[in-house]
């Protein structure tokens, strides 16, 4: 069976960043010359590692573009209060991409599609077409992608520790909800990470009940003289930014997007240029392991 490792690029990145902070601290996150690499040197290790673990011929890195214009960001709410991407990180980006071309590993951006949006068109038309994908991240709003043929792996500490969702297990690992419900629960409950307030007054656990009953906002909407008159207040009170925020989470699966399978192909490493590349940069442990042929 043919897979595709399709990588949230951002998501990883700030995990790259934070996680390693603390050599920042230190003083020990920045290369010879006083540039900060630590972002780098473990992004580098997480993207190695993960192209050695799930030994896909096929993987892409989404990342979101500086400036990206959505239909979500036209609402002044979205990710308002959301601290602005570090300035140490921001330096660091080029430095991650140009180590991404040198490993073989394909990359993209759209100035007006989300990283979500790119994965989630591109997942779903692999799965459509009988490939197997599989999702890095650590964001929760690509379990609605989880189907058949795509699994989604949750990252807790780096890539090396990942909880991995799958048709299967879902209903198991997730509050007995399906994929399919995850932009219902958004919708109701709302998501602090992105800004969105859904119905006020119900949290997860009420969301949840009402899901498990009603299946979708929309029915719950349908059905709502059911509910006790406080319920009923809160829903219609909530009702218009509850839609708002489930269309919001809803990541789109068919945009246009001029990729196909065949284009994502893992080029050869190319290994003396990296190495040279991360020496460059001070990062020696992962140039000393590349040289005893890491990969």
């Amino acid at each position: 069976m043919k897979k595709a490792l399709l990588i949230d690029g951002n998501a990883l990145m700030y995990k790259a960043f934070y996680s390693s902070f603390f050599l920042m601290e230190r003083g020990e996150g920045f290369d010879d010359k006083g540039r900060p690499i630590n972002a780098l040197r473990t992004f580098s290790i997480m993207i190695l590692n993960l192209v050695e673990r799930f030994n896909d011929s096929h993987v892409l890195v989404a990342f979101d573009e500086k400036g990206l214009e959505t239909y979500r960001t036209k609402h002044s709410f979205y990710k308002a209060g959301r601290s602005k991407m570090p300035e140490e990180l921001i330096s660091q980006k080029p430095l991650i991409i140009k180590a991404l071309d040198l490993s073989g590993v394909k990359h993209v951006s759209s100035p007006i599609l989300e990283a979500d949006d790119i994965i989630g068109t591109l997942s779903k038309k692999f799965s459509n077409n009988g490939i197997k994908v599989d999702i890095i991240t650590s964001d929760k709003d690509f379990l609605q992608l989880v189907d058949m043929n795509i699994n989604v792996h949750i990252s807790k500490t780096g890539v090396s520790e990942m909880i991995e969702f799958t048709k299967d297990n879902f209903s198991n690992l997730f509050l007995g909800l399906n994929p399919n419900q995850i932009i219902d629960l958004k919708g109701i409950m709302g998501d602090s990470s992105d800004n969105l307030e859904g119905i006020k007054g119900i949290g997860e656990k009420g969301a949840v009940k009402l899901l498990s009953e009603y299946k979708n906002l929309e029915s719950i909407l349908e059905n709502i003289k059911e509910l006790t008159p406080v319920l009923q207040k809160k829903i219609q009170d909530g009702k218009k930014m509850g839609i708002l925020c489930k269309s919001i989470a809803t990541i789109i699966i068919d945009a246009k997007i001029d990729i196909e399978f065949e284009t994502i192909s893992f080029s050869p490493i190319n290994r003396e240029k990296l190495i040279s590349f991360l020496r460059e940069y001070s990062i020696h442990s992962v140039a000393n392991r590349l040289e005893k042929k890491w990969l």
